[in-house]
């Protein structure tokens, strides 16, 4: 493909969805998401793949008497085919302007070195968010889906969701971080905090990172078309338990939290959010 590729991960609910809608309204970025394409994608692709093989092996043994018209794929022709799928659905209808291409997909925090080994020049864009708030949210997205007691604070089920939320927040963060001290001049890390407070910054910085527009009014236009009320038509802060983007702001965990959940959160996430800065 003619355009460079970027990609946004970060833990799950930590504005992955927000960051993306924003980077798709600048007039030259084209951000998708959920292509999938390094998780599941590449996991059936594999599959596939070693089938093929096993087939190929067969018929050499058993038809060919070693010599076979075919032989298996290699690691690389893998990674050609991954990509040439992942290029086919990414480059369909083409926005005018378009300068870079992107795709989020939380999950790609975790697969960010084989992402690498197959695309060396693609960079990576880190959404962080305080991952108490970011367990917070992921209980709510477990109350939509019907598990009634994740949103019942002290409950046992509210302190088991929370240490599995925690450990999975500290697990994808260190992983993608870990990406962007080995390779900096690929990585832009955003904070989701910073993001509400002082937006424009954590834009111009994704920008400078993907070579596109930086002016304020490129960065404008890409705030203006993902606003908390254009996704929602609600104000900010106006909660809607049911809704994907529920309420758009930052320290909603002092509504949930109390010394226990803290705890459990921090030997599950092994004090990380400590480390990033959030007390």
């Amino acid at each position: 493909m003619a355009l460079p590729w970027f990609f946004v991960c970060g833990a799950q609910k930590s504005g992955t969805t927000w960051l993306q809608r924003i980077l798709d309204a600048h007039p030259e970025i084209q951000c998708r998401g959920e292509g999938h394409f390094f998780t599941v994608l590449a996991t059936k692709l594999s599959e596939a793949c070693n089938a093929y093989n096993r087939t190929q092996r067969q018929v050499a043994a058993q038809v060919y008497e070693g010599e076979p018209y075919y032989v298996p794929l290699t690691q690389p022709e893998f990674q050609d085919l991954l990509l040439l799928f992942s290029a086919a659905v990414m480059g369909r209808k083409l926005k005018p302007g378009a300068k870079v291409l992107g795709d989020k997909t939380p999950a790609y925090a975790m697969r960010t070195m084989f992402m690498h080994k197959t695309l060396p020049q693609a960079r990576l864009v880190h959404i962080i968010r305080d991952g108490r708030d970011v367990a917070v949210s992921a209980l709510h997205h477990a109350y939509r889906a019907g598990l009634e007691d994740a949103i019942v604070p002290h409950s046992e089920e509210f302190y088991k969701q929370m240490r599995w939320h925690a450990r999975k927040w500290a697990v994808s963060v260190s992983a993608a971080r870990d990406f962007g001290r080995r390779h900096p001049e690929l990585y832009c890390e955003v904070s989701y905090e910073r993001l509400l407070q002082a937006p424009g910054p954590e834009i111009v910085s994704v920008c400078r990172l993907l070579q596109v527009d930086d002016s304020p009014a490129a960065v404008q236009a890409a705030l203006d078309g993902a606003s908390f009320e254009k996704l929602t038509g609600r104000a900010r802060g106006e909660e809607d338990k049911r809704a994907f983007v529920r309420k758009g702001e930052a320290g909603d965990w002092q509504n949930y939290f109390d010394e226990r959940s803290l705890r459990v959160f921090d030997e599950a996430s092994e004090n990380l959010r400590h480390q990033l800065g959030y007390c």
